[in-house]
């Protein structure tokens, strides 16, 4: 029994690394800062113009930008040390956040000044967060990168249950004894401030181990030449490719849960907090078990399988919300969701970590967190979709179409097929 707990938790033995567990420390932490971020730049956008579309345009001011710009940080991510692409974004955002909280509590705030100051933080943070992502794997050894990607994964999850909350709680407590809102959400402001900074000053401390740089050519020339290694080396097409239709087709159903709540649920803003804390517990879980059996990361067969279980349970979702009309299914299958699309996440970030060469490590893990900024876009798409066919058949079709997909992957590519032998023998998994 111990032998098989000690197993279990194997994960947890790369935080004994120093340099790793003050990264991981720090990035806790701004990520708590960041989730509350968005939170707060929602509510405030929401309590100034009363307008949902607000909250469309808030969230595009983050999404687009990173889109565009998470290209570009990933090349600088291979040419230059990640530590200092990490301090200065993370600093430039505290500053600017500092800037928003200063204006929302001796100022009149007004909606323009919380989107273009949102649209800032997107591209500091643009720059800062490909390096983010990759400077990790210069801290530990390639056979602790499953355990280290189960972690980070799970830092993503958590503080999606538990940061949102804790600045709505703030700003809840605050207007009701100070009768000011804005007091409340400037005092979050300032506290997503600190966070950032924290992270840069762990950044400071964290020792790297050398890594080979990418050389020569324009920043548009490396973009080109990450792109170019893609279509030279097809598995890494597939991976992307898979990665990209769970953001667009999957992770991005989450945005119609007010329609699927008002339409199909007869509940409000409660219901749909609940569905959305219940997704970031089921994906904590997901990357709890995962990291438990980090054998099965690097199956392609396990990999196809999570995405094609991702589609499934989506579309189970859309008929059973809109056909019976119960909470509790619907709790159960969102769980189930988030469960599945973080053992996908993990499987799949490990599989391009442990096959990419250190030189091209930023380009394509940017490549891959485009998967996150698709997430609004595929929402737009889905919300279009369903103009036409209803909330129902567009997260339905959404579904069905990430199923063909991943088996369409499947059937199309060998390497993915053979994903487990491909990682043990390739020449860019030896450390």
């Amino acid at each position: 029994m111990s032998s098989f707990l000690s197993k279990r938790t194997e994960f947890l033995s790369v935080l004994k690394n120093k340099d790793y567990r003050l990264y991981y420390s720090g990035l806790l932490i701004s990520v708590s800062g960041y989730q509350m971020l968005l939170f707060t730049l929602g509510w405030a956008a929401y309590e100034l113009t009363n307008d949902v579309f607000s909250l469309g345009l808030v969230a595009g001011s983050q999404a687009i930008p990173s889109l565009i710009l998470n290209l570009f940080g990933g090349a600088l991510a291979d040419r230059w040390n990640q530590r200092y692409l990490i301090i200065a974004g993370e600093a430039a955002a505290a500053v600017l956040v500092a800037i928003l909280a200063i204006i929302v509590l001796f100022f009149a705030v007004q909606f323009w000044h919380i989107l273009v100051i949102s649209t800032l933080i997107a591209i500091a943070l643009g720059f800062d967060q490909p390096a983010r992502r990759v400077i990790w794997s210069f801290m530990v050894p390639k056979a602790q990168y499953p355990h280290a990607i189960s972690l980070n994964q799970m830092v993503w999850n958590s503080t999606r249950v538990y940061a949102p909350g804790i600045a709505g709680a703030l700003i809840a407590t605050i207007d009701s004894v100070y009768k000011s809102s804005t007091f409340g959400i400037a005092i979050s402001l300032f506290i997503t401030s600190i966070s950032f900074l924290v992270m840069s000053l762990c950044i400071v401390y964290v020792k790297l181990n050398a890594s080979k740089k990418s050389e020569g050519g324009t920043l548009v020339q490396e973009v080109l030449e990450g792109f170019n290694f893609v279509f030279k080396n097809s598995i890494f097409a597939y991976l992307l490719a898979l990665s990209l239709a769970v953001g667009f087709l999957g992770l991005s159903f989450a945005i119609l849960l007010p329609a699927f709540t008002v339409e199909y649920l007869e509940g409000g803003p409660a219901v749909v907090g609940l569905l959305t804390t219940v997704i970031g517990v089921g994906g904590v879980l997901g990357a709890i078990t995962i990291a438990s059996f980090s054998f099965l990361q690097s199956k392609g067969v396990f990999l196809i399988l999570s995405a094609v279980f991702t589609g499934l349970s989506i579309a189970l979702f859309s008929l059973i919300t809109a056909g019976t009309g119960s909470l509790t299914l619907s709790l159960l299958i969102a769980g189930c969701i988030g469960f599945i699309v973080s053992a996908f996440s993990i499987a799949n970030g490990t599989s391009i970590n442990m096959l990419v060469p250190d030189e091209f490590r930023g380009r394509l893990v940017s490549l891959r967190s485009i998967t996150y900024s698709l997430i609004p876009l595929g929402g737009l798409f889905l919300a279009s979709l369903a103009s036409f066919v209803g909330v129902r058949n567009s997260v339905l079709i959404a579904g069905i179409t990430l199923i063909v997909i991943s088996l369409g992957i499947y059937l199309l590519s060998k390497q993915i097929r053979i994903l487990d032998s491909l990682i043990k023998r390739s020449k860019f998994s030896s450390n």
